[in-house]
């Protein structure tokens, strides 16, 4: 007997070197460990057994962040004399799209149009553009681009000399005139006297002078007054193409037939207030005309 190692532990060693494999032999099984018993006044041993790291799940990305609205308008309230031309007026327009505002002539829409450019100050609510309160315009005008009025030229320049002009006045490099006419159509055009061009031309020049910088949004009231047909189907291939290089276009108008052609999100106003906004799809559910429903909406058999 070794001396030192009790009986029992010793036979315990004895089998588990009896279990060992033999080098001249196949190997046997794969031996588990054995905890050896503890000397007196010692814990046993506990075997480990090393195993493979737990395989972790993939992270779950965190979500998009929503985008902030190109406009945004909560409450806003404006009055003259004490009659509301806007009355708590509420809507939002969503980027990247051709939203168009409508309701009858008087509801409110160049009011409402002016106080978003700054031009007008509110008497109630709150606005904002491109995420910036209305109350600090300068935070946001140099991004926007706007037609609110028919635009004036002088007409014994051409288009190009009349933007290079605004240009210079803005402090915009001279190569964003070519890149406006072209955006517009006017390129061939440019060189030709303002006097001699047509209504739709003009219109036109008018939204390339508010291309001018490039902006991320442009409002446009009633930009298709007194176009002719021809003028009128330029027009709405113009902002569709604005709208599918990514820019936001809020554009108000009258003429339901061309808006139910060219905007992807409406808004509609009566007396100041809101009647719908939404896609015009959603409006016209049930087989109900667009026209047919704004009518309705606005309690105007015409607009």
């Amino acid at each position: 007997m070794a001396p030192g190692i009790p009986p029992s532990n010793l036979d315990e060693l004895r089998r588990a070197v009896d279990r060992l494999p033999d080098p001249g032999r196949a190997p046997a099984a794969p031996v588990r460990p054995v905890a050896l018993p503890a000397r007196p006044g010692r814990p046993a041993a506990t075997p480990t057994v090393s195993r493979p790291p737990a395989r972790q799940a993939p992270a779950t990305p965190p979500p998009s962040p929503t985008p902030i609205p190109a406009i945004q308008v909560v409450g806003l309230t404006k009055k003259y004399r004490g009659t509301p031309a806007v009355d708590g007026l509420s809507f939002t327009v969503p980027r990247g799209k051709v939203t168009a505002f409508v309701g009858p002539n008087g509801s409110g829409k160049t009011t409402t149009i002016r106080m978003l450019l700054g031009l007008v100050r509110r008497d109630g609510g709150d606005a904002t553009v491109l995420g910036t309160s209305v109350d600090h315009p300068s935070g946001y005008l140099g991004r926007v681009g706007a037609l609110i009025e028919a635009p004036a030229f002088e007409p014994e320049l051409d288009g190009r000399r009349n933007l290079l002009v605004l240009a210079a006045l803005s402090g915009t490099p001279d190569a964003r005139v070519a890149a406006a006419l072209d955006l517009v159509g006017l390129g061939k055009a440019g060189r030709k006297p303002y006097r001699a061009y047509s209504l739709g031309m003009r219109q036109r020049l008018g939204i390339a002078a508010a291309l001018l910088g490039d902006p991320h949004l442009l409002i446009l009231d009633e930009p298709t007054n007194g176009l002719d047909p021809s003028g009128i189907q330029e027009m709405r291939g113009l902002l569709r193409g604005l709208a599918s290089s990514g820019k936001t276009v809020f554009v108000s108008s009258h003429l339901i037939s061309e808006v139910e052609q060219l905007c992807d999100h409406l808004v509609v106003i009566r007396e100041g207030a809101l009647v719908y906004q939404g896609t015009p799809k959603q409006l016209t559910a049930g087989g109900r005309r667009l026209e047919d429903a704004i009518v309705a909406l606005t309690g105007r058999s015409s607009l």
